[in-house]
């Protein structure tokens, strides 16, 4: 059973990562950086007419109840991960009554939410899932590509005189 868990916490993990990337505005260079009015890159790509990767959700629930309590708070310095006072207020408001592996799997997800959204500042930063096919073709076009420039390369250069 606690495979189960931890298998279920890291696909949970990737889920919420993902969302946090997503729902992050990359700093612009020579700009401040917590300005409010910057994209983020959901907004970017549906400016674009794409729709975002997500991986799978397993437990929708849990997520449900991750961003209904939070999914973090601040302490007056910046983004924090929601604590169990969070938990414990959310579950008497909402009568939900959390069990042990679900209160820990939702602190967990806050933590890796919070820390992704602050790794999502950064504009170089990848995304935390991305679809296998993609990247396999990505990798086989930039293969084409490096084998042709190497291939012009090649011929272009002179060769040595074999004196």
């Amino acid at each position: 059973m606690v495979r189960f868990y931890a298998w279920l916490g890291d696909c949970l993990s990737l889920y919420v990562r993902q969302v946090a990337w997503l729902n992050t505005a990359p700093k612009s260079s020579g700009k401040v950086s917590d300005r409010h009015d910057e994209p983020t890159r959901l907004e970017r790509l549906q400016k674009a007419g794409e729709r975002p990767l997500l991986p799978p959700n397993p437990a929708p629930y849990l997520t449900e109840w991750l961003f209904d309590v939070g999914p973090s708070g601040s302490n007056g310095m910046g983004e924090t991960p929601i604590d169990y006072r969070d938990l414990v207020a959310w579950q008497d408001i909402t009568g939900v009554e959390l069990m042990p592996w679900e209160a820990t799997t939702i602190r967990r997800l806050s933590r890796d939410f919070v820390a992704e959204r602050h790794r999502a500042k950064e504009p170089a930063c990848p995304a935390p899932y991305l679809d296998r096919d993609s990247v396999a073709a990505q990798r086989d076009d930039v293969a084409a590509k490096l084998k042709a420039a190497f291939g012009r390369a090649s011929r272009q250069s002179p060769r040595p005189s074999g004196t």
